[in-house]
């Protein structure tokens, strides 16, 4: 996302307020895995069956999958003085 900001105020004149800037993310513990495809609809149907508490998660799945956003991307941290939407 920060990259996408960076570049939109750089090459198009945008001038975009960037929520991430100065939060540093942590290396993941484990592995770097790449889910198949199927693996990847698999884990969004089973979200989707999760109920309405959880309506939410189906849509910052498919939003990691394709951004490759971490978890403190998709869901902004209030320690990094930004409001938790």
């Amino acid at each position: 996302m920060a990259r996408a900001i960076h570049y939109a105020n750089r090459e198009w004149g945008y001038s975009l307020y960037n929520p991430v800037q100065g939060c540093k993310q942590r290396e993941p513990e484990g592995r770097v895995r790449w889910l198949t495809h199927a693996q990847a609809a698999s884990l969004v149907a089973a979200a989707g069956r999760l109920g309405p508490r959880a309506a939410h998660l189906p849509d910052l799945i498919t939003l990691a999958l394709h951004t490759g956003m971490r978890k403190g991307e998709l869901i902004l941290p209030s320690s990094c003085g930004h409001p938790v939407h």
